[in-house]
C-alpha cells in the first residue's frame, strides 16, 4: 500500500493501520478526503486507526473522521482508534461533542 501526504498505511494479515498525520482543517479538508475515499474500499476487516501524529484539527476534520467510521461500519469493518493522541485533540473532540470517536 501506498502512503498519501495525510494518512501512513501499514497492512498485517487482515488488518489495517491507519495512522492519520498534517491537518485536518478546512483548508486541507479536499486533500483529505481524497485521500480517505481510496480507504473506504479496502478489503481489511479490521482497521486501526491512529491520531497521534495529527498536527491540527477543526470541526471539519473531525466531521470527515467521523464521516469515515460510520462509512466503514455500514460496511461491516471493525474500527479501533486509539485513544492515545495529543491533549489539544482530545479537548477539541470533547467541546464538538465527540470525545468517544
Amino acid at each position: 500500500m501506498t502512503d498519501f501526504q495525510y494518512i501512513k498505511l501499514n497492512k498485517k494479515d487482515n488488518e489495517l493501520h491507519v495512522s492519520l498525520k498534517g491537518e485536518y482543517v478546512l483548508s486541507q479538508i479536499k486533500e483529505v478526503y481524497e485521500e480517505f475515499l481510496s480507504l473506504v474500499e479496502s478489503t481489511e476487516q479490521k482497521i486501526f486507526i491512529s491520531l497521534r501524529d495529527l498536527q491540527s484539527l477543526d470541526l471539519t476534520g473531525i466531521q470527515l473522521l467521523v464521516s469515515f467510521k460510520k462509512t466503514m461500519l455500514e460496511k461491516n469493518k471493525e474500527i479501533i482508534v486509539d485513544d492515545n493522541y495529543p491533549k489539544e485533540v482530545k479537548e477539541l473532540l470533547l467541546v464538538a461533542g465527540y470525545s468517544n470517536i
